[in-house]
């Protein structure tokens, strides 16, 4: 779910990769209920919330409840991005992640 179309040859490598889930995974991804607020608020470790702005599956509103219950997260968003920043824009993506673990002390 792209904000553009992928080129031909992408499309089919990730229609690939994403045919062999298992419809079993594939439908507990979608009927699963989650209330993560409690580990979330309890995470000490650098976060990183990367969220394409025009993501249909994953809605920047999740996002924005993720940022409210890490509180030390950074968050970088992607305008004109879909569900696959790391492929969208994978220029950015990588220079945003490189930045991120640079300030990572583990």
């Amino acid at each position: 779910m792209p904000y553009e179309p992928f080129e031909t040859h992408d499309f089919y490598c990730i229609l690939g990769y994403n045919a062999v889930t298992l419809p079993a995974s594939r439908q507990g991804m979608f009927s699963r209920q989650l209330d993560n607020k409690e580990l979330m608020k309890s995470l000490t470790i650098p976060t990183l919330i990367v969220q394409g702005n025009d993501d249909r599956l994953v809605l920047p509103a999740y996002a924005d409840h993720i940022a409210r219950h890490i509180s030390h997260a950074k968050r970088v968003d992607y305008p004109n991005c879909g569900h696959a920043p790391f492929a969208e824009m994978p220029e950015r993506f990588n220079r945003d992640v490189a930045e991120f673990m640079k300030t990572v002390h583990l």
